[in-house]
């Protein structure tokens, strides 16, 4: 509790002196809540891309999409930079490009501001997939999986190319 309480904090003066600036916007959809610090827009369209991500995911694995509550979506906040993103890991190496905590009722990711127009997906939003793969994998399994296997299926799904999964939705 400590922890979440400290991080919080954190989040709330990590963010203070650019109040002024600040454009956060919030996209909620079925899997989703992401509340990101760009335009309305831009964080509608990364809400409606992981969704249609979420629903290729569970195309390819065969498993039929489930109706969740909303208080077990995954929170992803989106911030300005890098940086930003590392200070909030506590990251000293310069390495982190996002990360993802699991929780039973609600797990939160963090991520820096993304492209919806761009050709390319960021390696801040490959992490990202990465992270939500092994979360899709953990919440429709019934039993552990080596660490072998459950890197190699988020490696896999990682790879794909976001922007054009999009298109096809």
């Amino acid at each position: 509790m400590i922890k979440v309480t400290g991080l919080a904090f954190f989040l709330m003066t990590l963010f203070i002196p650019a109040q002024a600036n600040a454009e956060w916007h919030e996209a909620s959809s079925d899997h989703f809540l992401v509340i990101a610090d760009q335009n309305e827009k831009d964080t509608r369209e990364f809400a409606e891309r992981l969704e249609r991500f979420h629903a290729a995911m569970h195309y390819i694995l065969g498993r039929e999409m489930q109706k969740i509550s909303p208080s077990n979506r995954v929170t992803i906040y989106v911030v300005r930079t890098s940086g930003q993103e590392r200070q909030l890991a506590g990251d000293k190496t310069g390495f982190v490009l996002g990360f993802y905590q699991p929780r039973a009722g609600g797990s939160v990711a963090f991520t820096a501001r993304v492209d919806t127009e761009g050709a390319n997906v960021s390696q801040s939003e490959q992490v990202l997939l990465h992270e939500y793969a092994h979360h899709v994998m953990n919440s429709t399994n019934q039993w552990s999986t080596p660490r072998w296997l459950s890197e190699g299926f988020a490696e896999f799904f990682q790879r794909r190319d976001l922007k054009k999964t999009a298109v096809s939705g």
